[in-house]
């Protein structure tokens, strides 16, 4: 077994990195859209989907975006659960296509490093549930913080970073720029794009 100081290890993000779905997207896209018109009272639903894409893109979280445009409290779990909960996965699956799981990128992954991590800011019952919906056994931790912290947020690294140590190196990937400059300076950052 390999010592645990010399551990190779890699953290992948789910939505946009590991599932690459339109027809996901869509249905995350529109609950938050959602989430957003409650807390802002917001109700034109072209200025909703622009200011949920802008809270997205500027701060890497629907929620970071509201905190600091509202100046409200906003718990994470009232989020979680408007986006997370009473989902029909077998109808969401229906509308998604197989090559839009990356399965690749999983069993490189698996082959190169010695413990493969989802860092996500999903809830992991969403990530599990997908996985399960395409018939793949997720071989991989799924770091669950998304009810304490979220990324772009530097203590959702700082938590991650002490569920995972020690290691050797570490690779981060994840598909919001955002995101990526928050990870600490000595982590190994690959900013994916659809493209690879």
């Amino acid at each position: 077994m390999q010592a645990a100081a010399s551990r190779k290890i890699i953290l992948l993000d789910f939505d946009g990195v590991v599932l690459c779905s339109p027809a996901a997207d869509k249905f995350i896209r529109q609950r938050c859209e959602r989430f957003v018109s409650c807390y802002t009272g917001i109700r034109n639903e072209r200025t909703i989907k622009k200011l949920n894409t802008f809270l997205y893109k500027k701060h890497g979280h629907t929620v970071a975006g509201l905190k600091q445009m509202t100046k409200k409290r906003i718990s994470l779990y009232s989020f979680n659960e408007a986006i997370y909960d009473n989902i029909d996965y077998c109808e969401l699956r229906a509308n998604m296509k197989r090559n839009e799981f990356n399965v690749k990128l999983l069993e490189n992954a698996q082959r190169d490093y010695d413990d493969v991590y989802i860092f996500s800011n999903a809830r992991s019952d969403w990530v599990y549930n997908i996985c399960s919906s395409f018939g793949h056994k997720l071989d991989a931790r799924v770091l669950d913080v998304s009810d304490y912290f979220l990324k772009p947020d530097k203590s959702a690294y700082k938590l991650v970073e002490t569920m995972v140590e020690p290691y050797k190196s570490l690779v981060y990937i994840d598909d919001s720029a955002v995101n990526i400059n928050a990870a600490p300076e000595h982590w190994t950052k690959l900013h994916y794009t659809p493209k690879g």
